[in-house]
């Protein structure tokens, strides 16, 4: 729960501020509802329905495919989602989906020539260069044994260039491409890796194709990166990240596959040594996936060391060519008796992703997912985010393939329904990524102007009476302007309000962004606020700031919020903790906790509260001052805290729920 801050607030005014004062971030568990015995559920059904909350409903990419397997991705500057697939193994299909969800592209089949004739064109992989031009390969055995082949496209995925065999026809088997891309300067390079036997067994190549803003393209030459040593190198993947080129494989030189890597600090032209990255156990290590941000390089891969494969992830710093490793090696599914396989990673600055395939209830696989919002030191609880779980309509779900772009996450995937595969798509809802003044910062200006970022293009229209700024007392009047409004498309993405008059200091103001604005394909974002309260709706969302004053120093008082919240008596202690910081080298005098009903009446007071230097935590067992238990509701609690000579508040919102609702 993110908590409000404020310099000092009396007893009258938390009651009178009722009225106009959101709810702060609430979390409430997703309650399950039986239903008895479903029906069997039609297409219409699956195309409507969205698992977990948070994600776009699953939306069918291919159609009509006899089996759409081995989906990849690209996401481009704009946020577009660029999809490829084989179907059936036979020909390579592309379809492109835009930030929110929609499908702009329909799929179209990349493999004219073989399109149909019964050979096989599988395994593609995509990347977008420079200048946004799209590239595919794939393995294609058109003439008589694979070899890697490609395609470009120049206007957006509309039209496709005939495709061109990439790889000598030398009588050698060419396989497993993988495609990466980046920039430097007014030129830039695609990269592509793939397992080759021209030397007796497969090892790792690397092309790097260079093109120029005339439009010049050099198609560079084979690039044999890995050993000529009698074992297999092979389903090699490659990211490029700033001037560094990373590359993973698996090698049989241990006797079963581990997993090896190379980087490249030159842009592709020298690679390292090899450094393992699996351990050398005797155990099946498989299938790497790479991708980098600023903090590091983030690897993951499935691992059959605890006797059934698990997915596996470690962190390696950029730029040394000797390894060192950020994060050691974490397992990321759980350890069971089914398998865990086929990851797929991906992440911006701020967040690591992984996504992949789990037979969990030992009988079909579905995708699952889990994320770290610290650069893989720790992640969340994996989640499921196809549709076992929630309304069992899918017979397996396979190959997911996650991508992310401006906060905003893609995924897409093999789902396996009245017995066929076909590719789908889901992704996040909109979010909000960016405000002014920052979200929980006590020092605003007074004479601010309020600054939101959506991490996609909202509708225009549904934001004009969406947007309401709420005072201690008062709803502030202003005027609601669009940053980077799109004419063709009515949509916008950032926005500001500009107050009629100065903002007053020393107070706290909260932004409803209300349910009714809706992303450009009509989603909302979802709430973080409980609803019913003078207005306020539970597809709401809200975010607080305070402002400050030159003659009163900023608040102390930080990081507040109670936990578990909402709380019970059933639990082990019962009751909930209030954590807080305090951020101050000065001498600090008693704390106290004040716990609110709602219509401003004092429930509880805890003198004598923590008051250490830094994090706090004040335990409190859930009992009135004469010792009942609370009834079901929300709960107001101020903490006051006595600095020097000056006395900081904080206050905010929690929910007690007894075990008679928790089922």
């Amino acid at each position: 729960m993110n908590a409000l801050y404020n310099n000092g607030y009396e007893d009258k005014a938390l009651c009178d501020n009722i009225k106009y004062l959101t709810v702060v971030l609430i979390i409430i568990a997703l309650i399950l509802m039986g239903a008895g015995s479903a029906g069997a559920q039609t297409q219409e059904n699956i195309q409507t329905k969205a698992y977990p909350e948070g994600w776009s409903p699953d939306l069918m990419v291919s159609y009509k495919a006899i089996n759409g397997y081995h989906p990849e991705g690209w996401t481009d500057v704009k946020g577009n989602v660029h999809i490829v697939w084989d179907d059936n193994e036979d020909d390579i299909y592309y379809a492109q989906v835009d930030e929110s969800g929609a499908l702009v592209v329909a799929q179209k089949p990349l493999t004219q020539i073989s399109y149909k004739d019964g050979k096989k064109s599988n395994y593609p992989s995509i990347a977008s260069d420079r200048y946004g031009d799209l590239w595919v390969f794939w393995q294609d055995n058109r003439s008589g044994i694979f070899e890697i082949y490609y395609t470009r496209s120049s206007d957006n995925g509309r039209t496709w260039a005939q495709e061109q065999r990439l790889t000598a026809e030398d009588g050698m088997q060419s396989q497993h491409p993988r495609a990466s891309a980046k920039f430097y300067g007014e030129s830039g390079r695609v990269y592509v890796t793939w397992q080759d036997r021209r030397t007796g067994n497969f090892e790792t190549f690397v092309r790097m194709i260079s093109y120029d803003v005339s439009g010049n393209i050099n198609l560079g030459f084979d690039n044999q990166v890995t050993p000529t040593d009698g074992w297999e190198s092979t389903r090699p993947d490659i990211h490029c990240y700033k001037d560094w080129i990373y590359l993973a494989w698996n090698d049989l030189r241990n006797g079963v596959n581990e997993i090896y890597f190379k980087k490249s600090n030159d842009m592709g032209n020298n690679f390292s040594a090899e450094i393992p990255i699996s351990d050398n156990d005797g155990f099946p290590s498989e299938r790497p996936r790479l991708w980098a941000n600023q903090s590091g390089l983030s690897i993951v891969w499935h691992d059959l060391r605890e006797n059934n494969f698990e997915v596996y992830y470690k962190m390696l710093e950029h730029n040394l060519i000797t390894s060192k490793s950020l994060v050691s090696t974490k397992r990321l599914s759980k350890k069971d008796i089914y398998d865990s396989m086929n990851p797929s990673v991906t992440c911006d600055d701020k967040t690591v992703y992984v996504a992949w395939e789990d037979a969990a209830d030992g009988q079909k696989k579905e995708i699952f997912y889990s994320s770290s919002p610290d650069q893989g030191k720790s992640f969340t609880p994996s989640v499921i985010l196809t549709g076992y779980a929630s309304y069992g309509f899918s017979e397996s779900s396979e190959y997911p393939k996650i991508m992310t772009h401006n906060q905003n996450v893609h995924l897409a995937w093999s789902r396996k329904y009245s017995n066929n595969y076909d590719i789908f798509y889901k992704g996040t809802i909109v979010k909000l990524i960016a405000t002014t003044p920052a979200v929980n910062s006590t020092t605003a200006a007074v004479n601010s102007e309020i600054i939101m970022e959506f991490s996609k293009m909202m509708n225009a229209a549904t934001l004009q009476n969406a947007i309401s700024v709420l005072g201690e007392q008062e709803i502030v009047a202003g005027a609601l302007s669009f940053l980077n409004f799109d004419a063709a498309s009515a949509t916008v993405s950032k926005i500001k309000f500009t107050p009629a008059k100065q903002l007053a200091a020393n107070r706290t103001y909260t932004v409803r962004i209300a349910g009714t604005a809706k992303d450009k394909t009509g989603n909302s974002m979802i709430g973080n606020v409980m609803g019913g309260f003078d207005g306020i709706g539970v597809n709401d969302y809200i975010w607080s700031f305070g402002t400050g004053s030159a003659s009163r120093p900023k608040n102390l008082l930080r990081n507040i919020v109670n936990s578990p919240n909402p709380f019970n008596y059933i639990t082990n202690p019962p009751g909930t903790y209030f954590n807080y910081s305090l951020d101050t080298d000065q001498a600090i005098g008693e704390v106290v906790v004040k716990i609110y009903s709602m219509s401003g009446r004092l429930i509880k007071t805890i003198d004598m509260a923590s008051n250490f230097k830094g994090l706090n935590q004040q335990y409190w067992d859930g009992l009135d001052e004469s010792g009942n238990r609370l009834a079901n509701g929300v709960y107001l609690y101020k903490i006051h805290a006595n600095v020097g000579s000056d006395e900081f508040v904080a206050r905010g919102k929690m929910i007690v729920m007894s075990e008679r609702n928790l089922n």
